[in-house]
């Protein structure tokens, strides 16, 4: 539980709320999970502005000598944070994680440590998702003067808070940052191509493992770029429905990291069929959404068991993530069930020319570039969609999403990626589908033709999810 503070005048930043203990009235708030639906009070449930979260941490003396950091798994939506009175970072985005380092901070002192986040769901015209501020004047019949209304352009509720874990971890000062991998089938069983990022600087000696779903090993490297051969004898491959996960094991010094999401698989599309492992899938699949009662957007395990036990009830085999990158846990879950993931970012309502600006553009790339670099080793994720139901037929989609699909190629050249439509116009010819040429061509009873992949809505009010076929 952490103390959790509404700002409703804005007052916190002017009275300097993170040197000291938050002051009445406070409560207690639960982490995670979204502050709008905890309470029975509608003012904290409609409220948009500030709210200040605050509780004490404490880093046990056994983890000096180590590197310390600070993570936020996701926080919606601009956040400040503070330990004690110095400003860690700021963070703008909703959906995806950030993290700083607190080394030097935590050992100053014994602690415990005071850790303050001021948090602000404010969306504007470029953020992604885009709305805008309505303040009320003296003329509004239906709020006070000043009431702040946002208006936005999608169907859902804007959950925000703390809506995922904040954690605290430990690395050797010399590290594994990154890892990314790829696949390719050969003619005496699989590649596992990897590359390898250590910080400050890679050791003098580097072991990569490649083990099986029992621990054994399958093949070793000494390359911090290289490639791993899995002979065709041992292969087992990652298919929908039928998922096999290998584990990459790197250590570097002191510092052991295990990639356990290796699922050996290969993407490629034709003009008329989507191929994993050179063999055609068809989708069947829902568009989630990660609320639930009280908890609202906050993440929850046996809210994700229920949404896949349900998933495997209605025999679906894909989802796409509606209408933002959900929780890792999500995507890991998908990779052992052997479910197909069309990842997508929260670029929805993006449905008026303001929202196109180039301002917007380039935080929109950002969000792109953190949820690949996020997502790019589960095997999984077959698909990256660049939006939900934009405006194409606005004359500035066009340079937008030239600019966002030319750059979301170049950051994931092995996936493709697509935009999804709930209508049927002509005018997607001149617009966004020429971005798009390489999917897969369906063909409508009205002779629309859309130049990728495209996306029907139908509701299932039963189970208050949407199905969409692919």
């Amino acid at each position: 539980m952490w103390n959790f503070k509404l700002d409703p005048n804005d007052a916190g930043f002017r009275e300097s709320w993170w040197s000291d203990k938050l002051k009445p009235p406070t409560f207690f708030m639960p982490v995670p999970s979204s502050f709008n639906d905890v309470t029975a009070d509608n003012t904290l449930r409609l409220h948009i502005g500030w709210v200040w979260y605050q509780r004490e941490i404490f880093v046990p003396s056994g983890w000096k000598g180590s590197r310390i950091m600070l993570r936020f798994e996701a926080a919606f939506y601009y956040s400040a944070v503070w330990l004690d009175d110095n400003k860690l970072i700021e963070h703008n985005g909703g959906n995806l994680p950030f993290e700083v380092e607190i080394t030097l901070l935590v050992f100053e002192s014994p602690g415990p440590h005071r850790l303050t986040v001021a948090l602000n769901n404010t969306l504007t015209p470029t953020t992604i998702p885009p709305a805008q501020m309505i303040i009320s004047g003296n003329n509004d019949p239906y709020h006070p003067p000043g009431y702040r209304l946002q208006k936005t352009y999608f169907d859902f509720f804007s959950y925000s808070g703390l809506n995922r874990a904040v954690k605290i971890y430990s690395t050797p000062h010399i590290y594994v940052d990154d890892i990314t991998v790829n696949y390719r089938l050969t003619s005496d069983g699989a590649a596992v191509d990897y590359s390898i990022v250590i910080l400050p600087q890679p050791p003098k000696e580097v072991f990569v493992a490649l083990l099986d779903a029992d621990h054994n090993v399958v093949s070793t490297s000494t390359a911090i770029n290289g490639s791993i051969i899995v002979p065709k004898a041992s292969l087992r491959l990652w298919e929908p429905g039928n998922p096999y996960l290998y584990t990459l094991e790197v250590k570097a010094g002191a510092d052991v990291y295990r990639l356990n999401s290796i699922g050996i698989r290969t993407i490629r599309v034709t003009q008329t069929q989507f191929l994993i492992n050179e063999k055609p899938i068809y989708f069947r699949g829902v568009g989630l959404m990660e609320d639930s009662d009280a908890r609202g957007r906050g993440y929850d395990d046996v809210v994700l068991s229920k949404d896949f036990y349900l998933m495997q009830w209605l025999n679906a085999n894909a989802f796409r993530t509606s209408h933002y990158p959900y929780a890792d846990e999500f995507y890991q879950m998908a990779d052992r069930l052997g479910y197909l993931v069309i990842g997508e970012p929260g670029a929805i309502g993006m449905n008026i020319a303001e929202f196109f600006s180039n301002q917007t553009l380039e935080f929109h790339k950002g969000i792109m570039k953190d949820m690949i670099n996020r997502d790019k080793n589960h095997p999984s994720v077959v698909m990256w969609s660049l939006a939900n139901e934009p405006c194409c037929e606005c004359q500035e989609a066009a340079y937008y999403f030239k600019s966002l699909s030319d750059y979301t190629r170049s950051l994931d050249p092995n996936r493709p990626i697509t935009v999804v439509q709930g209508i049927m116009i002509h005018i997607f010819d001149q617009q966004c589908s020429q971005f798009f040429k390489n999917m897969p061509v369906p063909i409508f009873p009205s002779q629309a033709v859309l130049l990728f992949l495209m996306c029907c809505h139908l509701i299932a009010t039963t189970l208050g999810i949407a199905i969409m076929e692919l």
